[in-house]
Parts: structure tokens; sequence; C-alpha cells
């Protein structure tokens, strides 16, 4: 009873002041709520960039991985197409060398620039024979190193 009289006594500005009161706890408590719910927004926001970041260091860990197996790959492809090439030293007159190492071959290129080198390349799988060979000219100013190639027209494995 004590309270009820308490009610009935208070003046019409009391009774402002006491709503204002309840109102302000009452927003109070909504703020601390809100805000305990921002708080854990923000900690799951952290979380989830944590997680992020960790996801886009295993992407990046991996494509480096894919890179690394690729360009083996590629190396592996290069190494299997050059082995079925068979080279052979034809003929090698390098000037600084004094003497030809092999006797000039009655096959190099007449009338042109000066062989100074050739090599017979063969496909082994499709049993296709180039001659390459490297040329020279001499001006006063340079000397010029060409690479020609040509194919074989009669071509015997040994």
């Amino acid at each position: 009873m004590g309270l009820l009289k308490f009610f009935n006594n208070l003046k019409p500005e009391h009774w402002i002041a006491l709503v204002s009161a309840i109102t302000a706890i009452v927003s109070a408590i909504k703020s601390q709520s809100s805000a305990r719910k921002s708080r854990n927004i923000a900690d799951e926001a952290n979380r989830l960039a944590l997680d992020a970041n960790r996801l886009s260091e295993e992407a990046n860990k991996q494509a480096k991985e894919a890179n690394d197996i690729s360009r083996r790959s590629r190396d592996i492809s290069a190494f299997s197409y050059l082995s079925t090439f068979r080279v052979t030293l034809v003929y090698f007159d390098w000037p600084a060398c004094g003497q030809p190492l092999f006797s000039n071959p009655t096959n190099v290129i007449e009338d042109g620039p000066s062989v100074e080198a050739m090599f017979k390349v063969e496909n082994i799988s499709t049993n296709d024979a180039y001659e390459v060979y490297l040329t020279s000219s001499d001006d006063d100013v340079d000397q010029k190193i060409d690479i020609g190639c040509r194919k074989f027209v009669n071509c015997i494995h040994q």
C-alpha cells in the first residue's frame, strides 16, 4: 500500500520527471543491448576477415604451386620435344681455331657466304632431316653471323 500511496501523492511535475527517468533507463538498457550486438557483429566481422585472409593466403600458395607445376610441365614438354632430335656436327671452320675440325663438305652452299659450321638435325620420329648452317660475311666494319636451314633430300639414319 505504501507504493500506491506514493504514486497517488505525486504532483504532475513529479510524474513527468518519473516518466523521463524510466524512459532514460529503458533507453540506456536498449543502448547497452545495441552496443553488445554491435560488438558481437564487429567480432564476427573480424573473424570473417581473418578467415578471408587465411583463405586468400592459401589460394595464393596454391596458385604459386600451380604455376610451378605448369613451368615444370613446360620444361618437361620442351625436353621431351627436343629429345626427338639428333644433332650431328658435320663441319666446323671457325677462323679463330686455325684449322677446320672437319673437311669442307661438298654440298656446302656455293657462291654464297663462307660456311663456318654446319649441323645435321634429324627428327627421329618423322625421319626428316635438315642442314643448319652458320655463315659469316666480312665487311670492313664487323663480321656478321647468320643462321640458315635447308632440308636434306635423301637422309639415311645411321
